[in-house]
């Protein structure tokens, strides 16, 4: 019988994690350089995605110990449940890629619009039924955002196909 080896939710994330740091590093040099050290744009995302590797290698050693315990106990007949498992993670999962979603469509169809199928998805996905509770929560915070964001602070939101 094939053994069956598993990996620690500290390790997984751990990983994907320095991936993420590493992209945005990388990334970051594509960003424009300039010669005057205060105006550098690179150095926020360069310190911020610095940070996430460091953290992510200190993370990666306990994910390891923690993965080696895990198979440990398994091999020694221990009734422990793996710990990543789709029933864990199924939600997780469809919240990040509908957050992914409305970050595509705010560039495609405009951010009011995004942010008001969002906002009514998210809701109603979350459990909660009442339509018209769900509508004028979704306006009112629609307008507020308009209020202070558009007309207060004079600030331009992403405009779209719609609005």
């Amino acid at each position: 019988m094939k053994r069956v080896r598993y990996i620690h939710q500290d390790l997984l994330m751990a990983l994907i994690l320095l991936a993420f740091g590493a992209a945005f590093f990388i990334g970051s040099y594509y960003l424009p350089d300039t010669d005057v050290p205060v105006n550098n744009v690179r150095a926020f995302p360069q310190f911020a995605s610095g940070a996430l590797i460091i953290f992510s290698i200190f993370n990666i050693f306990h994910g390891w110990q923690a993965t080696k315990k895990l198979n440990a106990d398994l091999e020694n007949g221990s009734d422990k449940v793996p710990e990543i498992s789709w029933a864990k993670l199924k939600y997780p999962v469809l919240g990040f890629l509908g957050v992914l979603i409305y970050a595509i469509a705010v560039s495609v169809i405009g951010f009011f619009v995004s942010t008001m199928f969002f906002m009514v998805a998210s809701i109603w996905l979350l459990g909660y039924r009442k339509i018209w509770v769900i509508l004028t929560t979704t306006a009112g915070i629609e307008l507020f955002i308009y209020l202070l964001f558009v007309k207060f602070l004079c600030t331009r939101m992403p405009k779209g196909l719609l609005f």
